[in-house]
């Protein structure tokens, strides 16, 4: 099959571009013919195709990159080089917004257009929050004068250097009526997807690469390693300040620490910061800042004894399963996407992310008996590499992909 997948930077290291660029890889590697068109690609980051796929460049010839003042002039141009190379391929995927944009304007350039699938992480947060944000509303509620103040400002604030954020929240919705299908990577994302854009989505459970050179018999969990990880944004969603409150309410022996791996968000940073100083932790929550490398990730994982991951409304998360393949036991939220993967007790721990002594107490759990950390780190490690791995996600994925475009041909046959 020739397939094209439309992603729009893939210059920063974060999940959709490595779930693209992990797929892109293993369709290629199952013989499928691969192209990735974005408007940026650092082969520092994400390493050179070696002619697995090919990779076409979506910006202008005169630009280097993109700003508030070429922004549109750059999507349109996207548009126009997708409608000419559009005939050569049997679907298209789009993955993370603007690309559903850039697919539908396309379709105003070229008389035959193939299937455009959404690869759907979740809608755009920045659009539709009201719609996304329920339980990290009912942590930092908004008063209705706030929000009908924030609805006056959203009719000036300009998106895109040109739209108003309104225009284009209708603009997103009208692309998005007009996709073959959407393929949601939880049940949690195609539950959000209904209520935002009144579609059905499809279910994808994504998948992490293997690492072949650890066997988890080579290097198991001691309780003197003492350290749990987080690795993540460090934002508001991401629920660290109720982490931190949690590490600090379990009370758990001095040799234990926290250590937070991602970069903070500037306007949270500084509130982290205070919170570790009022709680006298700073001698036992690390800040390590961002990580150069994904196998540095994956060392981490490996030096941990177990990790926690919290946030609000996750629409997946590939942390616990990264944490499943170097076999370390996890403790994740209650809702969203990872409390899909996870089942409380045997391969993991299950938590109200907005209780602190619930955190208290499945960290004193887990810190308190190896043997129950061991445990289900084993069995959590086995799940993953029985259900979800790169290899197993592409074939789900692809499985979905055959039967939304031969339903697709199904349907102009008919016409």
């Amino acid at each position: 099959m020739r397939i094209a997948f439309v992603h729009p930077f893939m210059i920063t290291p974060g999940g959709s571009e490595y779930i693209t660029k992990w797929l892109c890889d293993q369709l290629a590697s199952d013989g499928h013919q691969v192209t990735l068109f974005t408007m940026g690609y650092d082969e520092t980051i994400f390493g050179s195709p070696n002619g697995k796929f090919a990779v076409l460049n979506l910006l202008p010839q005169r630009l280097t990159t993109v700003s508030a003042r070429t922004a549109i002039r750059s999507c349109v141009f996207a548009a126009k080089r997708l409608a000419k190379d559009a005939p050569h391929f049997d679907c298209i995927i789009a993955h993370i917004f603007p690309a559903t944009l850039w697919c539908h304007w396309a379709r105003n350039f070229q008389p035959y257009f193939p299937p455009v699938i959404w690869l759907c992480q979740e809608p755009p947060r920045f659009l539709h929050w009201r719609m996304l944000d329920f339980n990290y509303r009912q942590r930092f509620p908004v008063r209705p004068i706030r929000l009908f103040i924030d609805c006056l400002h959203e009719s000036r604030r300009l998106i895109l250097g040109r739209l108003p954020a309104y225009l284009l929240r209708s603009l997103d919705i009208m692309a998005v009526s007009r996709l073959t299908g959407i393929i949601a990577n939880s049940r949690f994302t195609a539950e959000t997807v209904q209520r935002v854009y009144r579609r059905s989505a499809l279910v994808c459970h994504l998948g992490v690469p293997v690492n072949h050179s650890f066997e988890f018999g080579e290097r198991v969990i001691h309780s003197d390693q003492a350290e749990l990880l987080y690795v993540g944004r460090l934002s508001k969603h991401k629920n660290i300040d109720m982490l931190i409150r949690g590490f600090e309410a379990a009370s758990l022996p001095p040799q234990w620490h926290l250590r937070l791996i991602g970069l903070p968000d500037k306007k949270w940073q500084r509130a982290l910061y205070q919170l570790v100083d009022r709680l006298r932790l700073k001698d036992r929550v690390i800040f390590s800042g961002m990580i150069p490398s994904y196998d540095h990730i994956m060392d981490a994982y490996q030096k941990a004894y177990a990790v926690v991951y919290l946030p609000l409304d996750e629409p997946f998360g590939l942390v616990p399963l990264e944490a499943g393949v170097n076999g370390r036991c996890v403790v994740v939220s209650d809702h969203g996407g990872p409390a899909e993967l996870v089942t409380n007790g045997y391969d993991g721990l299950t938590v109200n992310p907005l209780s602190v002594p619930a955190i208290a107490a499945a960290l004193s759990k887990i810190a308190s008996s190896y043997d129950t950390a061991m445990r289900m780190g084993v069995n959590w490690r086995n799940k993953v590499l029985n259900n979800y791995t790169v290899k197993h996600f592409a074939d789900r994925f692809l499985q979905l992909l055959n039967a939304l475009v031969t339903q697709s041909a199904t349907v102009h046959t008919l016409q």
